[in-house]
């Protein structure tokens, strides 16, 4: 796919790689000159209707993450049935490939990008939100060192699809927490868990756990005992170790409360290790009484510190060793309950895939949409209880203004019912019909250009004439019937009279500096947030004066100040230009200066 062109914007550069699920791509977007990460949808996925909408719902709620270490997912689209997911570019490269090419890292540079991935991570709890997925396919390394976490909350729409989940299970299973295995939704906790698990392998170069099989691996996670970081190399910390394994704990209760207590540990070992101090610091590692699984994780004490010890004839006693109990069948015990946790997660795994394909809803077709407005489309899909939810607005010469002009999922395919249709408003052609201003009064001229999205140029010139009245047009440039573009300036000839508002305007001093307010109303079509941006044009240069995001129906004022007689504001809804506004000093507040005439 290299070298095409999706939505007539994004030129696919470079591939970086396949997922299970993605065929990930670089892009360049022309519009913005910009690069970009574009996720194409591989099959059966780009053809599944409720994952596509999960997977949008899931884009929507990851706007209100901010913060730079975590990737921002911008939309997601599609292209003559492909769907592909838009994000942000950052150069870099995969951690997979880094623990690959170098691993194992020192104990200072393995606590460096833990450090690095629970801020990224604390950015995304502090919005009351869980990643899900860390794992080291999931984690991007820019060339600073800063982690960046990719793929936010990807978890939450493999519910929508038969086999999304399935196919994202091997890559999940090292650092997939035991409560989860076992049924319980992704928490800070489980995140916290994967965030241990990627240490353990950062610092030894494999897994915590390993298995044949996806389920297998799942299984230890539940039972076995965390492996001794210091037995397979000692230039570890036990502290570090300490942290590794609280991270690590079976039991969610028996890890840190949150990513900021984490974060404080970890911090307080890399000051140490940075400036050579001795390391003895130690978490307030303690499973909680009574937890058969957190037992499983207990530290067991290093030699050093038993040795002391030995001086006690009682405690040098060694305990005689329990032997393992057998059932009459003669299986040990703990094959028993490795055999039923399998038998339960597979029980789990079928149960969850047999829910959430019986309470499917209802199938039905979207219907063509093309051509129609808003209200015409809204009542059309009213009995098939569809939404709509207009994803953006484009310049047409095909259709008018305000009607549908795309529909994705497209006309014909099969979605769930109260699923979302994303379309394409037109904002209609860029050219107008200049209209015949001849014989109009000023008043009603200016009225007729704003509708059509045309702008009066002033002053307009003052004439005589012995057949038209005062106040009224006499003469216009460019013509009637003309086709121009939108915001193009019409200059009219007006027949005057003393004091009549066909005068020119008075001259003001090229160097003074005025205030001028603009009034802007977001359309209240859609449910998506606008990026607002206003660029502002005068005497001496062209700057933005305004860039925030507004809801539909939204209503403000912008103030900006500009120097000379005019200035020219550009107002663009997510980087599209969608009006320009030419304002004169006579309708703005001098600021500095002389007075001009012009009116506050």
């Amino acid at each position: 796919m290299i070298g095409t062109i999706l939505r007539i914007r994004y030129e696919l550069v470079t591939e970086l790689g396949t997922t299970p699920i993605f065929a990930v791509y670089k892009a360049r977007d022309r519009v913005q000159g910009r690069d970009v990460l574009i996720r194409v949808f591989q099959e059966p996925f780009s053809h599944e209707p409720s994952f596509l909408q999960a997977m949008g719902q899931v884009v929507a709620k990851t706007h209100s993450i901010q913060h730079p270490q975590v990737e921002r997912l911008l939309e997601l689209d599609e292209h003559e049935g492909t769907s592909f997911l838009v994000s942000e570019f950052v150069a870099g490269q995969v951690l997979e490939d880094r623990l690959r090419k170098l691993a194992p890292f020192s104990p200072a540079v393995a606590t460096a990008t833990a450090v690095s991935i629970l801020e990224a991570l604390d950015g995304i709890h502090s919005e009351g939100l869980v990643h899900g997925d860390i794992n080291s396919k999931n984690v991007w390394v820019t060339p600073d060192g800063k982690a960046r976490l990719m793929l936010p909350m990807l978890w939450e729409s493999f519910h929508a699809s038969r086999t999304a989940g399935m196919v994202s299970l091997p890559d999940m299973a090292p650092g997939l927490a035991p409560e989860v295995t076992e049924g319980a939704m992704p928490s800070v906790q489980s995140d916290l868990y994967a965030v241990g698990a990627l240490l353990f392998e950062l610092l030894i170069g494999r897994t915590p756990f390993s298995g044949d099989t996806p389920m297998a691996m799942a299984v230890k996670h539940t039972t076995a005992p965390v492996p001794s970081l210091r037995s397979q190399s000692a230039a570890i910390p036990q502290a570090l170790e300490d942290v590794v394994k609280k991270l690590l704990a079976k039991s969610p209760s028996d890890r840190y409360l949150d990513t900021k207590s984490a974060l404080a540990d970890l911090r307080t070992l890399q000051d140490a290790m940075r400036f050579g101090k001795p390391v003895n610091f130690a978490p307030n590692y303690k499973p909680t009484a009574g937890s058969s699984k957190s037992k499983s994780v207990e530290p067991e004490p290093e030699p050093q510190a038993v040795a002391p010890r030995l001086n006690n004839v009682e405690e040098t006693q060694r305990p005689v060793k329990k032997k393992r109990e057998r059932r009459p069948d003669g299986l040990p015990i703990f094959l028993v309950v490795l055999g039923y946790a399998a038998a339960l997660a597979v029980v789990a795994v079928i149960g969850s895939f047999l829910y959430f394909n019986l309470n499917k809803p209802k199938q039905v077709t979207v219907p063509n949409l093309v051509g129609m407005s808003m209200n015409e489309a809204s009542q059309m899909i009213e009995p098939s209880k569809l939404k709509l939810q207009i994803v953006r607005r484009e310049v047409s010469e095909k259709y008018a203004e305000g009607v549908i002009m795309d529909v994705n999922p497209s006309p014909g395919r099969k979605v769930y019912e109260n699923s979302s249709l994303s379309v394409i408003i037109s904002t209609g052609s860029k050219f107008v019909t200049v209209p015949d201003l001849r014989g109009r009064t000023l008043d009603d001229a200016k009225m007729l250009l704003a509708q059509l999205g045309l702008e009066l140029q002033e002053p307009v010139r003052n004439v005589t004439s012995r057949d038209l009245d005062p106040g009224t047009v006499k003469a216009q440039q460019p013509a009637a019937r003309t086709k121009v573009e939108r915001f193009t300036r019409v200059r009219l000839d007006v027949v005057g009279e003393r004091g009549s508002r066909a005068s020119e305007t008075p001259r003001v001093d090229p160097n003074q500096r005025f205030l001028y307010t603009l009034r802007i109303r977001i359309p209240e079509q859609g449910s998506v947030p606008i990026t607002v941006r206003v660029e502002r044009l005068d005497a001496e240069s062209r700057d933005t004066v305004h860039e925030q995001v507004h809801e539909p129906g939204e209503e403000f004022t912008v103030e900006a100040e500009a120097v000379g007689p005019e200035a020219t504001f550009f107002i663009y809804f997510d980087g599209e230009l969608v009006k320009q506004v030419n304002q004169k000093a006579a309708d703005a507040q001098p600021l500095s200066g002389e007075p001009t005439g012009a009116t506050p």
